[in-house]
């Protein structure tokens, strides 16, 4: 019962967070210690965002998150072909992921530590024409937003939720590589 209360709490906030867009977030961190001891994870498909661009921005973003945590060399990351498989094999949907409960199963049979979960909240592009002697000059601004929840495969419990935004004014991959680095920059710091 209590554990359930705590998730049913954490869960409360993951979402508090991904309403809030592409507004600054603090980050959420339970139980340090537990951190401390996860080594391998496996991150798992990211829910697409709405909107017109939003197809597939949820593949691009966990790709790009994977890339962060890869990169940091404080983790070992499960192979996503290998999770594809599993994932098939298991007969599960990127929807059935978002599930705190069904992302820990998942990670228990890849063996690993915990799971990384997400979202993809925001992915949009504002483009402005002014003209300036009859000459238009165009520009665009790629908006990525995104929430990340980490979750502990043993207990189910979040250890770990964020979410940040990234913009750019060259493309959509410069602002989601920006929304990974903002959402696994806390998360590398505590580890």
């Amino acid at each position: 019962m209590k554990r359930n209360l705590r998730t049913g709490f954490l869960g409360t906030i993951a979402a508090a967070i991904l309403l809030a867009g592409c507004e600054p977030q603090p980050e959420v961190v339970v139980g340090k210690q537990e951190l401390q001891k996860i080594r391998s994870v496996a991150v798992l498909p990211f829910e697409d965002a709405p909107g017109e661009y939003g197809q597939r921005s949820g593949m691009a973003v966990c790709g790009l998150v994977t890339n962060e945590l890869t990169n940091s060399g404080k983790f070992r990351i499960v192979e996503r072909s290998r999770l594809k498989s599993i994932v098939d094999e298991q007969n599960l949907q990127a929807t059935d992921l978002i599930d705190a409960q069904t992302a820990a199963k998942v990670g228990k049979v890849l063996g690993v530590d915990a799971v990384v979960i997400g979202s993809v909240n925001q992915y949009e592009m504002d483009k402005t024409t002014v003209y300036v002697h009859v000459v238009p000059i165009v520009s665009k601004e790629y908006k990525v937003g995104a929430t990340l929840r980490m979750i502990n495969v043993e207990t189910g419990q979040i250890v770990y939720a964020h979410s940040g935004c990234g913009t750019s004014a060259n493309h959509f991959n410069e602002a989601g590589q920006r929304a990974a680095q903002t959402i696994i920059a806390p998360l590398l710091r505590v580890r």
